[in-house]
């Protein structure tokens, strides 16, 4: 067949209306020499107007099918509302353990050990959480890290100085004694 792979494809599969009950597009790739990628692009189009052209089975024309076949799949269950699920779970467990809410410095439990006592999955969990208006999870100082509460030199916050923050003082690089990175930008500025 003389002509460009794309040419001779085509060719192929109008010869051969049934090329996808028979072939992968791996299969077609190795034959024509290119690749499934090459194959899918020239074939994109016929192959979405394909499944365009299925007819699709409603629910109860499937009941409808398995019954004249001696199947009997009895009463549809009522769709499962996941979301509320959790939810609920979640309100329970925070009702039965409400420290577990706290942040982590103050006490309160991680969200993978609530998630394994709770029973919902990572995902969800911090959906919930989010849907509840639960307080944030943040990462903040150990106790045992912090030395001792300072007063941020830009904006007068008061904060925990920790030791990380105390030996940056001392080797010189920080300046300030300040809450954060940005205070710390505009008090240089400043001077």
């Amino acid at each position: 067949m003389a002509g460009t792979v794309e040419q001779r494809l085509l060719a192929f599969i109008e010869q051969m209306p049934d090329w996808q009950l028979r072939y992968t597009l791996a299969q077609l790739g190795e034959q024509f020499g290119v690749s499934r990628q090459r194959v899918h692009q020239i074939l994109g189009s016929r192959r979405r107007g394909e499944h365009d052209q299925r007819e699709r089975v409603t629910s109860a024309q499937l009941t409808g099918l398995l019954a004249s076949a001696g199947l009997d799949l009895g009463q549809p269950q009522p769709a499962v509302d996941a979301p509320a699920q959790a939810r609920e779970r979640l309100t329970a467990f925070i009702a039965a353990n409400p420290a577990a809410v706290l942040q982590l410095w103050e006490g309160g439990m991680t969200l993978k050990a609530i998630q394994r006592q709770a029973g919902i999955s990572r995902p969800m969990l911090e959906r919930c959480w989010q849907e509840l208006e639960l307080p944030a999870r943040r990462r903040g100082p150990r106790a045992s890290l912090v030395v001792r509460r300072e007063i941020c030199a830009q904006c007068g916050e008061a904060f925990d100085w920790t030791r990380k923050l105390e030996r940056s003082l001392r080797t010189g690089q920080r300046k300030y004694i300040t809450c954060s990175l940005s205070c710390s930008r505009k008090l240089a500025t400043a001077d």
